[in-house]
């Protein structure tokens, strides 16, 4: 993930300089997409807290360790499903921002230039 959010940081950085152009009608349908991405990895980030707390594998001294391995990878454990959803967060929203930069830069730009030849 740290390579994606380097990728997209840069990307970023394009896109505020002025040197990464979306058209707005691309654009539009993936910011879209990111927020509904982002509401999707939020939903589940959201119920992780659900699978904190693993029940039902048995009277056993290993199902109780089991359990406790299980909610560890839902959150709070190496490697995570909580923590993996707040890196894919954080990219997606890079990713959001990114592009909502190259718009609003372009649709400026075009201002720019219209004020120019309408004088």
């Amino acid at each position: 993930m740290e390579e994606e959010k380097t990728r997209w940081q840069f990307l970023s950085g394009e896109a505020s300089a002025g040197r990464l152009y979306l058209d707005p009608s691309v654009a539009k349908g993936c910011h879209d997409a990111c927020n509904r991405q982002i509401e999707r990895y939020t939903t589940l980030s959201n119920n992780l807290n659900n699978m904190r707390v693993v029940t039902g594998l048995g009277r056993f001294d290993c199902s109780d360790e089991l359990a406790k391995m299980l909610g560890a990878k839902a959150m709070g454990g190496d490697g995570d499903v909580a923590s993996a959803l707040k890196e894919h967060i954080e990219v997606v929203t890079l990713i959001r921002d990114t592009i909502q930069k190259s718009v609003d830069k372009l649709e400026a730009q075009d201002e720019s230039y219209a004020k120019l030849f309408k004088n």
